[in-house]
């Protein structure tokens, strides 16, 4: 910021120098915008915008950046930095849609400049509000303005943390629009991006809970169970006292009880078709795993059955 004061404080030096005839149609426009606004000069306009920032006046302040950019539009340097003090001002007034807008722009205009780091931090904000404040069926628009914010994030800061939260915090939305493999594939750029961090650790957790919920039921295919279950496990084993242990203790025991189940019922289709070898099999496998207790005394019982049938 001090730039953009070091500037306007050289143009207040200079203009008594400046050719008055060359200059006055400009130099009336700026009197008229600084008479406006009760101030001599553009350091005044510069500092009263401070003021305004200061007292919570965010709009005030941003019709006298207005000004002061509207004065100089040729200056890059000016227009540059002034773009991203607005874009900052409309997030503190609330306004988060013009806030993500004006930090799109400002992407799109200056991918390069020493600011992104600013745009970045006010993009994530707007991202995280936008998921804080979405509710219900009218979050439509809430969740597509977070996605844009983000994939603002991801795109020029993709190895940051903030685009690792904000690539979480998309596959929590698209998990919750039951686009399960949508939501798997930005969750594994958190796992290349982020590996063997807390939030890789976290991801892990959310992993299983889309590969739980992309199982429909025990007639159909175990590959999304037994993909949950290598995730709840290995978080567990990785972190036996993370502060997600709770959650995925109790999504794995309903994996478990779910891949349970589904033996068992494959069971059944083997002895309703007399397959009694490939009954005992699956029998066996079930009995010998550790974690399917819940469903062992049955597989005991059905085994006990299917072998009274191979020796019959």
């Amino acid at each position: 910021m001090k730039s953009l004061l070091l500037f306007l404080t050289a143009i207040c030096l200079l203009a008594p120098h400046l050719d008055a005839k060359a200059f006055s149609r400009k130099d009336r426009r700026k009197n008229d915008f600084l008479k406006a606004y009760d101030v001599e000069n553009e350091v005044e306009l510069r500092l009263s915008a401070e003021d305004h920032t200061a007292r919570g006046d965010f709009r005030g302040a941003m019709r006298r950046y207005e000004v002061l950019r509207r004065l100089h539009p040729k200056n890059d340097d000016l227009v540059e930095e002034i773009s991203i003090i607005l874009a900052a001002l409309e997030y503190r007034d609330g306004n988060l849609s013009r806030a993500l807008s004006k930090v799109q722009a400002f992407g799109r205009k200056y991918p390069n400049s020493p600011n992104m780091t600013k745009a970045i931090e006010i993009a994530f904000s707007v991202g995280m509000d936008y998921v804080a404040t979405e509710e219900g069926q009218a979050s439509i628009f809430s969740r597509s303005r977070a996605i844009r914010a983000f994939d603002f994030v991801d795109q020029h800061d993709p190895y940051s943390l903030e685009a690792a939260e904000g690539q979480l915090a998309i596959a929590v939305l698209r998990m919750e629009s039951h686009e399960w493999n949508v939501a798997l594939s930005h969750m594994n750029k958190v796992l290349r991006r982020q590996p063997a961090t807390e939030i890789s650790a976290r991801t892990e957790v959310f992993m299983g809970d889309c590969y739980l919920r992309m199982h429909k039921g025990s007639d159909y295919d175990l590959t999304a169970l037994r993909q949950a279950r290598r995730y709840y496990s290995g978080y567990l084993s990785n972190y036996p006292e993370g502060v997600y242990r709770e959650r995925a203790q109790e999504g794995l025991e309903l994996c478990l009880l779910r891949l349970g189940r589904r033996q068992l019922d494959t069971v059944r289709y083997y002895c309703t078709a007399r397959k009694w070898k490939a009954a005992q099999k699956v029998l066996e496998e079930l009995i010998s795993d550790p974690d399917l207790v819940k469903a062992r005394g049955e597989a005991k019982e059905l085994l006990l059955y299917v072998q009274a049938k191979l020796n019959a």
